[in-house]
């Protein structure tokens, strides 16, 4: 599952989205300041969040911080090769 935190008219939040759906990988997708506060998107990053989006991948429990839509991207396609 990949956890998407991003705001409105955000296009690499939405690129993002569209890069998820089109690998059939399940996606949440989080407002940030309406769900989540930067505060806590923060600390959940370890460092200041300055840009969006900020994306997790969660599997088997384990969440790992991925980065933004650059390292997703890239993430997805070492998993399939």
């Amino acid at each position: 599952m990949v956890i998407i935190y991003g705001t409105p008219n955000c296009s690499y939040c939405a690129r993002a989205k569209e890069i998820c759906e089109v690998n059939n990988l399940p996606y949440s997708y989080k407002t940030v300041n309406v769900e989540v506060t930067v505060e806590q998107l923060t600390e959940m990053v370890g460092s200041p969040v300055k840009t969006v989006p900020q994306i997790f991948m969660s599997n088997d429990g384990f969440t790992e911080y991925v980065g933004g839509f650059e390292q997703l991207k890239t993430k997805i396609k070492n998993m399939t090769m």
